[in-house]
Order: structure tokens, then C-alpha cells, then sequence
């Protein structure tokens, strides 16, 4: 799996804990300290990266994790 792929399969889990939750983007993104922009960016994997602290953040607040490839 490259870095591309493990981004956009990463926001793919993003977005559907979001929706499994009811919450919009920007309540998402109030609750993760970032606008609802970023987080589409986040959702479509068009994020050149994502920092620890806002991976913990939203690890933390979805259950969400890397699925991390030997390939990578």
C-alpha cells in the first residue's frame, strides 16, 4: 500500500465513523480543532500529510487507526 493509498484508506474510515456518528464535517472539526476544510481534505486522502497530534486526536475521538503495510 503506498503513503497515497493509506491516506485516502485512512479518510475513508474518518468519514464513515463521522457519518456512523450523525456528526457534520464542521461539527467533527470543532471537536478536533480544525476547519471543516481541512477535514474534507482529510475524508478524500488530499492531505500532503497528517500530523501525530491531530492522528491522535482523531484516533482518539473515532477509534480510527492507519492500517500500517510492510509495502510501505
Amino acid at each position: 500500500m503506498s503513503y497515497t493509498e493509506l491516506l485516502i484508506d485512512f479518510g475513508q474510515k474518518v468519514k464513515n465513523e463521522r457519518q456512523k456518528r450523525k456528526l457534520t464535517q464542521k461539527e467533527l472539526g470543532n471537536i478536533l480543532g480544525i476547519t471543516h476544510e481541512w477535514l474534507c481534505k482529510i475524508e478524500k486522502g488530499r492531505v500532503p500529510t497528517i500530523s501525530l497530534q491531530l492522528y491522535h486526536k482523531i484516533s482518539e475521538k473515532l477509534n480510527v487507526k492507519f492500517t500500517w503495510s510492510q509495502n510501505l
